[in-house]
């Protein structure tokens, strides 16, 4: 329990700041009120995947932060939303997710399931691989780049989110 409060500690002082864990709201709109994924919750609505994700789900979101969107270069959202090609966007964006409510625990029970290593199918229908450095869980895209989960387990009405430290890159 003292790590726990000292983690959380670090947390605040920091400014970091991680979606609500609200129960009561869907994925959508615990994103959208989340100060560390503006850029994440801009892109959802311009993608038009909004309404998928306030719907039934469930879903598990590996969600990368607005720190992680500014590092990275796996696509120019400014071109792609004004060329009109959202498809490009939806990939980005479906390769972050995976069907059914996976929380750190079951992700913990399909690596130790596949001898140090899950295989998660995202809606987008790529490949991402789950592994596990003693208590912390590392996603692995198709490009091998590797992101830490920084916040687990924020349970959503439709699904649980998992904080990312990098956007993942699809082929």
């Amino acid at each position: 329990m003292k790590n726990i409060k000292i983690q959380f500690i670090a947390l605040c002082l920091s400014g970091f700041s991680v979606v609500a864990q609200d129960t009561g709201k869907t994925l959508t709109q615990n994103i959208s009120a989340s100060e560390s994924h503006k850029f994440l919750a801009a892109n959802i609505n311009a993608s038009g995947l909004s309404q998928t994700f306030s719907g039934k789900g469930p879903f598990t979101v590996f969600a990368p932060t607005d720190k992680a969107f500014e590092k990275s270069s796996a696509i120019n959202v400014e071109k792609t939303i004004s060329a009109g090609e959202k498809s490009n966007l939806q990939g980005l964006i479906t390769y972050h997710v995976v069907a059914g409510r996976m929380d750190s625990k079951a992700i913990g029970a399909a690596i130790k399931a596949g001898n140090g290593k899950a295989v998660l199918t995202t809606l987008e229908g790529s490949k991402l691989v789950a592994t596990s450095d003693g208590s912390k869980i590392t996603i692995s895209d198709e490009k091998g780049n590797k992101a830490a989960i920084t916040s687990a387990d924020l349970y959503q009405s439709n699904g649980v989110i998992h904080v990312i430290d990098k956007v993942l890159s699809r082929k």
